[in-house]
């Protein structure tokens, strides 16, 4: 997940980011602080982003959102 990040931040693949958020999405380890930042402001979440698990629902959320007709990417 940590690779796929920062892989989709520099411009990577965005399924590779999907696939990998899939991975983690029952895992409740934390997440690194720069992590952290990394998916809070991709997403623009306003929830707490503490585990894995909180930012892989996040990405997901996020990834559906822009699948909206009409969404700004």
């Amino acid at each position: 997940m940590d690779a796929a990040l920062e892989g989709y931040v520099q411009g990577g693949d965005p399924e590779e980011l999907l696939q990998a958020a899939g991975k983690v999405i029952e895992c409740n380890l934390p997440l690194a602080p720069e992590h952290v930042e990394l998916v809070s402001a991709l997403t623009a979440e306003s929830i707490e982003i503490e585990t894995y698990s909180d930012a892989a629902h996040a990405i997901r959320r996020w990834f559906a959102a822009m699948r909206e007709p009409g969404a700004r990417h």
